[in-house]
């Protein structure tokens, strides 16, 4: 059984997904549709990143989303429902408050499909679909996402050689182990250009950038890809409406508007809840398939 169901789909697929879902989570602000793309993008993340995305999670996003939270009650004064002053004298409103938390989560949600994002979409997808039309870019940004968890292995490796010399960033005195960050980090550099040196050389010796270069790719397009990619589609078109109607406007200041939850707005909500919970229904009915198979044998 996979690991990703989603990953094992049509990479123009996944780019139709992935653009429309970061879209809408980097432009909607209102509170209902930020609940739903929190939970469905922490709930995806933990499931398919396991151990990596709930570190990431508990030391860089809510240490984030906190900061974010807590800042913006200190500069932003608007509002009318006023809670305290400050010692300086501006008011410490509960609309700022509240449109501090709405913006952490916003920020939460956005860094945590980035993450699952980062366990779907592979290099050779990105090959696939910019290969022809822009090759150096798609080569260039490939190489960008092949280039991070690489140095961060290097790192590791390097930390871990140094460690057992005694010559980590966490022994000696303060200016030894800045001595030692120096000489981890410089030999994790020269690892770096070694490997773009040899990655140039294999590029040259295939033929990169020869016109009439073919290339090969194990990609079909499926009916599942279609029906996946429809679906999609037509949420991301329900969305879309909604949005440029102006029925998912909201508005913190200088009074919050008040949540709508007529019949209209019911498609525009399972709409979002079918988008961003795609991933977590892929993957049950993968595994719901592996159990009814394993079950026949």
């Amino acid at each position: 059984m996979l690991s990703n169901a989603l990953a094992d789909y049509h990479p123009l697929v996944r780019l139709c997904y992935f653009v429309p879902v970061l879209l809408f989570a980097m432009l909607i602000q209102q509170p209902v549709i930020l609940l739903i793309m929190f939970s469905s993008a922490l709930a995806s993340a933990l499931y398919f990143g396991r151990k990596k995305a709930l570190k990431l999670f508990l030391l860089g996003v809510v240490p984030s989303a906190l900061f974010v939270c807590l800042l913006n009650p200190l500069f932003n004064h608007a509002g009318i429902t006023i809670l305290c002053y400050l010692p300086d004298g501006n008011p410490f409103t509960l609309e700022s408050v509240i449109y501090g938390g709405a913006a952490g989560c916003l920020f939460a949600g956005v860094l945590l499909w980035c993450v699952y994002l980062r366990c779907t979409v592979r290099t050779d997808g990105i090959l696939y679909l910019f290969g022809r039309i822009a090759p150096q870019f798609s080569l260039l940004l490939s190489m960008i996402f092949r280039f991070l968890p690489q140095f961060a292995e290097q790192f590791r490796q390097v930390r871990a050689a140094q460690y057992s010399l005694g010559r980590d960033i966490t022994q000696g005195s303060l200016f030894r182990r800045l001595k030692n960050a120096v000489r981890i980090l410089s030999a994790v550099i020269g690892l770096s250009m070694e490997n773009a040196v040899n990655t140039a050389d294999a590029l040259k010796s295939r033929g990169c950038g020869l016109p009439h270069r073919t290339s090969f790719s194990l990609y079909h397009f499926e009916r599942r890809d279609g029906i996946v990619l429809a679906v999609t589609v037509l949420c991301s078109g329900v969305i879309a409406a909604a949005f440029f109607m102006e029925q998912l406007d909201f508005y913190y200041f200088p009074i919050m508007t008040d949540l709508s939850f007529e019949v209209q707005m019911l498609p525009v909500y399972a709409a979002f809840v079918v988008l961003y919970g795609l991933p977590l229904f892929l993957q049950g009915k993968e595994a719901y398939t592996w159990n009814v198979l394993r079950s026949k044998i």
